[in-house]
């Protein structure tokens, strides 16, 4: 019920909270990242990865995100222009300032935004992050192996 509120107050502005996590379906949330123009990600945590920042992207869907655990790493190179502070005495401020940046978009440049998202979650699938975390595994056991080798040495 309260987040029924919350959409019937800013439906006008085509705003929707989709709520906390669980609250909707992952066909909802597919369907609703593609019509998104835009995903805010203000967490205020160490956020780990970021799941659902990258099914936005898959989706075309800009993410407004803070500067806060791995964000920074897996996008600020891409999209630094839609990082903002975890600080809460900026973090407002600063996301209006990025979405103002998204709503002035020519319909040419937001096509362009979503093609760059989506080619940046492409980097990111299911396959490549295995492949990624095997070479690192492998290269941590040969490190290891390496070392032991070294200290046995006379």
């Amino acid at each position: 019920a309260k987040i029924a509120q919350i959409n019937d107050r800013y439906q006008e502005e085509r705003i929707v909270f989709a709520g906390d996590k669980g609250m909707v379906t992952p066909e909802g949330k597919i369907d609703l990242f593609k019509g998104a123009t835009l995903a805010l990600f203000l967490n205020q945590w160490r956020e780990p990865f970021g799941l659902m920042l990258f099914e936005a992207l898959r989706c075309g869907t800009q993410v407004i995100y803070t500067d806060w655990g791995s964000l920074p790493e897996l996008l600020s190179p891409e999209f630094p222009e839609f990082m903002v502070s975890r600080k809460r005495d900026k973090v407002i401020a600063q996301a209006i300032e990025a979405i103002e940046k998204i709503a002035n978009l020519s319909e040419a440049e937001e096509r362009a935004l979503r093609r760059r998202c989506y080619e940046h979650a492409r980097r990111f699938t299911n396959e490549i992050m295995t492949e990624r975390y095997v070479r690192a595994y492998y290269w941590m056991l040969e490190q290891r192996v390496k070392q032991d080798i070294s200290s046995n040495e006379p």
